[in-house]
């Protein structure tokens, strides 16, 4: 499964190999409407989002970053519908919020940042777990209630004024030097 965007099929199509199964394409997968946003460089958005919060649409946009997530879980429950075993292929956000709640902290509430995703790296969750998981989301997404913690560990964080964190960095001691971060999509 993939979403409607090509270059989540063209991955899709080449994760199934030739000849492969037929690709199902559910538009609940495709990444955020960033309205005006679309196409600038993330701090634009960060900047605004911080301002307005996970609640309210960007200008020009369907939905808010709340509703976005939800739509992306529904999606993911949603492929239970389908036989498997079974791949989807969607976009960082949804992967950074399948992340980060596999990693959160018992009774952690959901930031307004997520951390970003990595570089195709897959999301293993088994049918038998995902409702549960995809329903703990979901119960986050209705508390409504934002972390706005300084951070953790030896992480550093990046802000915005005083409001919430806009991206944990790594130290780069933790790269090794031949190692190179590629560009998200």
């Amino acid at each position: 499964m993939a979403s409607e965007f090509p270059r989540a099929q063209q991955t899709a199509n080449f994760l199934m190999g030739v000849p492969g199964p037929e690709l199902i394409t559910d538009p609940r997968l495709n990444e955020l409407d960033y309205g005006e946003f679309e196409g600038s460089p993330f701090l634009e958005y960060a900047v605004w989002l911080d301002g307005h919060g996970p609640h309210e649409r960007p200008p020009g946009g369907s939905e808010s970053q709340r509703e976005g997530i939800r739509r992306m879980l529904t999606g993911v429950l949603a492929a239970q519908e389908h036989p498997g075993p079974r791949v989807l292929v969607a976009h960082g956000l949804l992967v950074s919020v399948l992340l980060w709640h596999r990693e959160r902290t018992p009774g952690g509430a959901m930031p307004l940042f997520f951390p970003e995703a990595p570089y195709i790296e897959p999301v293993a969750i088994p049918d038998d777990e995902l409702p549960e998981f995809v329903g703990a989301l979901m119960n986050d997404l209705e508390t409504g209630v934002l972390d706005r913690a300084v951070g953790s560990g030896d992480r550093e964080v990046m802000r915005i004024g005083e409001g919430a964190a806009v991206a944990t960095v790594d130290p780069v001691s933790h790269h090794s030097p031949d190692q190179k971060d590629l560009p998200h999509a």
